[in-house]
């Protein structure tokens, strides 16, 4: 709940730099991100249909970066594709234009495989044209998905965030009183062996 209280702190061009990083920096994947975007516009925090365009905005300024560096050879994408995929997944050698085409779309919505997108089309050398095509296909569903159930589901988002914290302190109350139970053991054993 306090991540989603953070989210609707922020102005647009803080939601669009969150979607910019999300692919790279946040501990989570992008859909948590955008799900709770969605729930937030769903309250009345953010219109949706500004959020959508931003968020898109963001993911697809990231997936460009990434193309950019591995079209002309980076380094660090060429290191973090040996490395995750290259040695995993051969198939991705020699890749044929359907199939590179049909990875670019489909990749966005698998959570290991979204950094291909980029990758593989600067690494072919996918003209810009196609790649820009290939991306607002991709993000426009896969964006509108995502926030769309965040704001459609906003009730049941605020019902499975209750929960959680119901969760949370069961659990709390259960640790505490496991963590009480054995040192009373403890001090038991200690009285017993002493014989005080």
């Amino acid at each position: 709940m306090e991540f989603i209280h953070q989210l609707g702190g922020l102005s647009y061009l803080g939601v669009f730099g969150i979607a910019m990083l999300a692919m790279v920096v946040l501990p989570f994947p992008e859909e948590v991100t955008l799900l709770s975007l969605g729930y937030l516009a769903g309250i009345g925090v953010f219109h949706w249909a500004l959020l959508i365009p931003v968020c898109m905005a963001g993911l697809f300024v990231a997936d460009f970066t990434i193309y950019l560096l591995a079209r002309n050879g980076s380094k660090i994408t060429t290191k973090a594709y040996q490395k995750m995929f290259a040695e995993k997944f051969d198939f991705l050698q020699n890749m044929n234009p359907e199939k590179l085409e049909r990875l670019i779309i489909f990749s966005r919505f698998l959570i290991y495989f979204r950094f291909l997108a980029g990758f593989l089309a600067g690494h072919y050398k996918v003209s810009f044209k196609k790649f820009v095509s290939y991306e607002l296909v991709s993000l426009s569903v896969y964006v509108t998905l995502f926030i769309g159930l965040g704001f459609f589901l906003r009730n049941q988002v605020e019902r499975v965030i209750a929960g959680v914290g119901v969760v949370q302190n069961i659990i709390l109350v259960v640790v505490f009183f496991t963590i009480a139970v054995m040192v009373f053991r403890s001090i038991k054993k200690y009285f017993l062996r002493t014989g005080k």
